[in-house]
């Protein structure tokens, strides 16, 4: 389960791109932040097919006034084939949140016992990384009263929790990871990339995915180095 945080701001001129580009495409921002961590996920998978869980609010007028939270947890299936434009997979991605919308009512339960044959405790049974978005006020008054709110880190079913959270005065990321299965540098490594392909989808949509994928020239750096195996030797005749 999630139980460690690690937390990266969002500066304000990437917020802006982020909005920009997803009114040219006519999808939402959380959309074009959906893509942005498939696409991550998918490569640090291996994959071209990656599901990710969303909160949906279910609360209907039967259940307006009532106290309680009604939130339904969905996957969401998405395909980042790295030769597809990052246009035409914005497109994709905000069908498949609108179609995965369109099933809301239906219930978790019945979704594991229809999908999962095989149940494992060990971990989440339809995905193993979650999205999502908040848009809040850090503070509310009530006459007299003030009120700030907070996110508690909480213990959640999945590996790997992802937060976007804009407020009033900044933006962030939260990253909720397994301590288990993933080590800081592996948690911080996964955000830069995140990071770099948010940049470049919002820049140029008539990349490819492959393009935008591309390592951060930081982790080029390092990988540079790391196969930088030529070593001075002496030099001597050879005897036979």
């Amino acid at each position: 389960v999630a139980n460690t945080i690690r937390t990266y701001p969002v500066s304000s001129e990437l917020y802006q791109k982020v909005a920009s580009c997803a009114k040219k495409h006519a999808v939402t921002k959380f959309q074009v932040f959906f893509a942005a961590a498939s696409m991550t996920v998918g490569q640090y998978c291996g994959s071209e097919d990656v599901v990710l869980g969303i909160p949906k609010n279910i609360r209907d007028e039967k259940t307006r006034n009532t106290v309680g939270m009604f939130v339904n947890m969905l996957p969401v299936r998405s395909k980042p084939v790295q030769e597809k434009s990052v246009s035409e997979y914005l497109k994709e991605i905000s069908d498949s949140v609108k179609e995965a919308a369109s099933h809301s009512d239906c219930s978790f339960e019945m979704m594991v016992e229809a999908l999962c044959t095989e149940k494992d405790s060990s971990h989440h049974p339809i995905f193993d990384v979650s999205l999502n978005m908040l848009n809040m006020k850090s503070h509310h008054v009530v006459g007299d009263i003030e009120m700030k709110m907070t996110i508690d880190q909480q213990v959640l079913g999945t590996d790997l929790q992802i937060y976007i959270e804009h407020g009033e005065s900044d933006s962030k990321v939260m990253i909720q990871y397994s301590s288990e299965l993933f080590d800081q540098m592996v948690i911080d490594n996964f955000a830069e990339q995140f990071f770099s392909v948010l940049e470049k989808i919002t820049e140029e949509a008539d990349l490819t995915i492959r393009q935008a994928l591309e390592l951060p020239e930081a982790q080029k750096q390092v990988l540079a180095q790391f196969n930088e195996t030529e070593q001075d030797y002496e030099k001597t005749d050879i005897v036979t």
